[in-house]
């Protein structure tokens, strides 16, 4: 019984008869369908699972599918691993016809190539006639490119103004300007004393302005933190960074076991440098926003006054983790209004037990208007945007450009419109269509 070639071989059968390099997921151009090790590899069109390619759940070949049902017509009439194959103007077969004029020759060549016999004199008459036959096709491909080209060639003319605003909208993206504050005190209430006074405390002021807890893990803590702010301007939020560190466990930045802490409570007071003895006055945390959340352990749960719920990391563990919490005062009166500053004092509750406490974070604040947790520009784009327009090289301007290209959908869609230029030999048309029709046989099919 004729059984039709597998998926495999005729993928790379088809790639062989027309010299178009085979582009393969995670294989080198050119590699062949019977080196992919994963069952799961995607092609366009579902090429080898509309033809048979057994996922390979089992060792029997029974899996395997040789049919020829509408699913694997449809993949050779029309599907684009057949299509692209045959209509790629760099394969070995396109360019065969483009340097041979001799039109015998160029249809005994694609015989040759696809069935490997020579075509009998009638096929010969009538592949020449298929050749000669697609000159009016070609004229109207040529005039549907020429206006495809007109339409990006329109487009392109609108660049300038486009980039102007798009550069305008990531200028108004800046980073956020946060300023590190200073510990000047860092304790917890299971027992760490200043570092200054101890070497051996729990809380260790690191140079960077973070702090590290070292010693004993304890079940449950909670640290207090105080820090001068004399900012000469409101602070709009507050930063939070959990960070990591070989010291900790799976390089934290939790003290648990498994790296993760969870806050369960944040809170932070002020008073006023020149009145010491004022009252404390209360800072309000709103909308927080967090880098990543703990299924669960949202970081909002940090400042709902809810002993039971917490912030949390996993399973993004032994990474730095950032939170901002935009801030006002409980009080009608600004906190941020005397001249010399005020003494920032932050309480972090950890009561989920088993250790998961903070095992080395920092605290900075913003002035900024629109505070924001990462950074959508990145720097080096932000760089090029500062430099004046009249001012920037013309390697600045190239990389600009092509930033701004790579995100304009309508230019890439108008651009790929427009690469879709036909042959320059209209004969090679005619050559497509005898080899797609050849590849369709049962002779290439069944017995290549």
């Amino acid at each position: 019984m004729a059984r039709r070639l597998p998926a495999e071989v005729l993928f790379d059968s088809i790639h062989a008869v027309t010299g178009s390099p085979s582009k393969l997921p995670g294989l080198p151009v050119g590699a062949r369908a019977a080196q992919l090790l994963d069952s799961n590899v995607e092609l366009p069109g579902g090429f080898l699972e509309l033809l048979g390619k057994p996922v390979r759940e089992s060792v029997c070949e029974c899996e395997r599918s040789n049919s020829m049902m509408l699913g694997p017509v449809l993949a050779f009439v029309s599907g684009p691993v057949v299509g692209d194959a045959v209509q790629d103007q760099e394969s070995r077969l396109a360019k065969f016809v483009t340097t041979e004029k001799n039109d015998a020759r160029v249809v005994e060549e694609i015989y040759l190539s696809v069935l490997a016999r020579s075509p009998t004199e009638l096929e010969k008459d009538s592949g020449m006639t298929a050749l000669r036959s697609a000159g009016g096709d070609h004229v109207k491909l040529l005039a549907d490119a020429q206006r495809r080209k007109g339409l990006l060639d329109a487009y392109n003319k609108t660049l300038d103004d486009k980039q102007a605003k798009w550069e305008k909208g990531l200028l108004g993206l800046k980073p956020t300007a946060w300023t590190v504050l200073t510990p000047k005190l860092a304790t917890s209430k299971a027992g760490a004393t200043p570092p200054a006074a101890d070497k051996a405390s729990k809380l260790a002021i690191q140079a960077d302005g973070s702090i590290l807890a070292t010693g004993p893990i304890e079940v449950v803590d909670t640290y207090t933190v105080q820090a001068e702010l004399t900012s000469a301007k409101t602070p709009t939020a507050f930063r939070l960074e959990a960070l990591s560190d070989p010291s900790l466990p799976k390089n934290g930045p939790g003290r648990a076991e498994n790296g993760n802490f969870v806050l369960n409570d944040l809170k932070a007071n002020f008073l006023p440098l020149d009145k010491p003895k004022a009252k404390e006055a209360g800072l309000k945390f709103e909308s927080p926003v967090a880098s990543h959340a703990q299924t669960g352990f949202p970081i909002r749960n940090a400042i709902d006054n809810d002993a039971a719920t917490g912030w949390a990391i996993a399973p993004r563990l032994g990474e730095n983790h950032a939170a901002i919490f935009f801030a006002r005062a409980a009080t009608a009166v600004s906190p941020f209004s005397t001249a010399k500053g005020v003494l920032l004092s932050f309480t972090l509750d950890h009561r989920f037990g088993t250790g998961h406490t903070l095992g080395k974070f920092r605290f900075s604040y913003t002035t900024d208007a629109k505070p924001r947790l990462g950074a959508p520009v990145p720097a080096e784009i932000l760089k090029l945007l500062e430099v004046p327009l009249a001012d920037r090289t013309p390697k600045q301007s190239g990389e600009l450009r092509a930033k701004y290209l790579a995100q304009d959908v309508e230019y890439s869609r108008l651009k790929a419109e427009a690469d879709k230029v036909p042959p320059s030999d209209a004969r090679v048309l005619g050559a497509q269509d005898l080899i797609w029709a050849l590849l369709n046989s049962p002779a290439f099919l069944f017995n290549r």
